[in-house]
Order: C-alpha cells, then structure tokens, then sequence
C-alpha cells in the first residue's frame, strides 16, 4: 500500500463522516467520528461486497494457494462447520476460469468468488481474506451466519 492510496482512503472517509482528521506539526491524527460497534454501524451501508461474480469450477485446474472465501473463510475464522463445497477467493480475470453457474459434484467440484481486489491484501492470517472484506462478502442465505 501506497502513501497515495493511504491519503484518498482518508479521505473518502472524512468525506463520509467516518472519520475527522486534525493536524499537530506535521503529524496527521485521524479518529473515528464514533468508537466501537457505533462506527460500524455507521459505516455498514457504504461497504461494498468486493465479489463481482460467483461460479463453480473443476478442483484440479484451480490455481495454486488461491484464499478461502465465504462461508469456509469464516468456518477458518470460528467454530462453524464448513459447507459441502469450498470456496475460495479469485482476484484474476473471470474468463481465466472456465466455470459453470452449476454445481454437480460437491467433491470434484468449487465455488470461485471474483473479487474486486485481492482479499488477502489486509489480512492477518495466510490464506484468509480480511474480516471486513470477508464480512462484506456473506449474504443472510445460511441460517448458521
């Protein structure tokens, strides 16, 4: 990550009223306009789900070290068992895939997320997608969530 990128980031959230910026000397200080859960809340409905598209692949032609996505990101995260089918997180262009919308065989078979942006850019953990990326991404279709 860039100084550039650091500053617009900033200041799209100043803009938003997410944060506020002041200076001493020539330190920059940003704070959030809230604290905890608050800030969240307040942020939640210009987060976007940074998955383009979704579709199944064959297991075999996936590319190597591809991170966990979706529900078996989160089942890495937390005691959740995971789902039937894996599914893993794709920055690359889609047609690099061949894929299918159907899923036919849980086994042979995964689930690809495209991502805007590589997931695993923030992230903590090796092979795992940022939370708030990863939170952005889950839908309320599983019960379990």
């Amino acid at each position: 990550m860039s100084a550039i990128q650091i500053t617009r980031a900033v200041k799209q959230l100043a803009r938003l009223e997410l944060m506020t910026t002041r200076k001493d000397g020539v330190q920059i200080i940003i704070t959030g306009t809230e604290r905890g859960s608050a800030l969240f809340d307040k942020a939640q409905s210009h987060l976007l789900n940074p998955v383009r598209k979704r579709f199944c692949v064959e297991k075999n032609p996936l590319p190597p070290k591809l991170p966990l996505s979706g529900v078996s990101a989160l089942a890495e995260y937390t005691m959740l068992n995971p789902q039937s089918v894996t599914t893993f997180a794709f920055d690359g262009r889609v047609n690099e895939l061949p894929g299918t919308d159907t899923l036919v065989d849980p086994d042979a078979q995964a689930e690809v997320e495209v991502c805007r942006y590589s997931p695993t850019l923030l992230s903590a953990k090796d092979g795992l997608p940022d939370l708030l990326s990863l939170w952005a991404t889950l839908t309320d279709d599983d019960a379990r969530i």
